[in-house]
């Protein structure tokens, strides 16, 4: 018997990561724009007042940890499933999140 993928709503995928975005700029004294990016690749939000790499990929494995940790986490594949992710282009940083391949958003 095959197994149906996971799925989530786009609801309840913003409702997630803002939740997650409230803990992580706390701890890491980071600002997030408003908006939730969700690509064919990489999903999450834009962060302003980076100024090193490693500070990026710091706050998106802080992002990962958190949605892991959360409510929705069976829905975005379980605990230890997202692999965190950065993008950075012309000058905008993205951390977030590379959804594993049996998650569906809806």
């Amino acid at each position: 018997m095959s197994k149906r993928p996971a799925t989530i709503s786009a609801k309840q995928l913003a409702a997630a990561v803002e939740s997650a975005v409230h803990a992580v700029a706390a701890k890491n004294k980071v600002q997030f724009a408003s908006g939730l990016h969700v690509g064919p690749i990489l999903t999450g939000k834009t962060v302003r007042g980076l100024t090193e790499i490693s500070q990026a990929q710091d706050v998106a494995n802080a992002l990962t940890h958190e949605l892991s940790a959360g409510k929705e986490a069976a829905a975005l594949g379980g605990a230890g499933s997202l692999e965190p992710a950065v993008l950075i282009r012309e000058g905008i940083i993205l951390c977030g999140f590379i959804a594993p391949e049996t998650v569906t958003f809806e």
